[in-house]
């Protein structure tokens, strides 16, 4: 499952005190409601309970893992290369090779490309540049 943080979390968090923050403490600093935080604790969060059940958080330790989600979700997002025979299919939810893609040039360096999903087999355009 992809964990969405806000953009105002992955910008703050590194400048975060190196110090232990109880929920509404850091919920203040960051912007975000308490309950957030708790349900990112749930998700894997590092957190820390002491003997009245409160809730701690390491800002050095919470920081990497907003720094580790933020990777992760880059990853997932498909941040990758597509080759000219390749589209990114909303139906099938990844990228696919095309069938028979027809590579059209556009203004400039933009080319446009068109085909067919393997998968499925709905017509997918997409929009590139070409390296030449």
């Amino acid at each position: 499952m992809r964990l969405k943080l806000p953009q105002i979390v992955i910008v703050k968090s590194p400048g975060l005190l190196p110090m232990r923050y109880k929920l509404p403490e850091l919920s203040a600093k960051l912007g975000v409601h308490p309950r957030t935080l708790t349900d990112w604790t749930d998700q894997g969060a590092p957190h820390e309970h002491d003997s009245r059940g409160h809730i701690w958080i390491v800002a050095t330790e919470f920081a990497q893992w907003v720094e580790l989600v933020r990777l992760q979700n880059k990853k997932i997002s498909g941040e990758i290369k597509l080759s000219d025979d390749q589209a990114y299919c909303v139906r099938c939810r990844k990228p696919v090779n095309l069938i028979a893609p027809i590579i059209t040039p556009g203004h400039g360096k933009l080319i446009y490309i068109k085909g067919l999903c393997p998968n499925c087999g709905i017509k997918i355009n997409r929009a590139g540049r070409n390296n030449d």
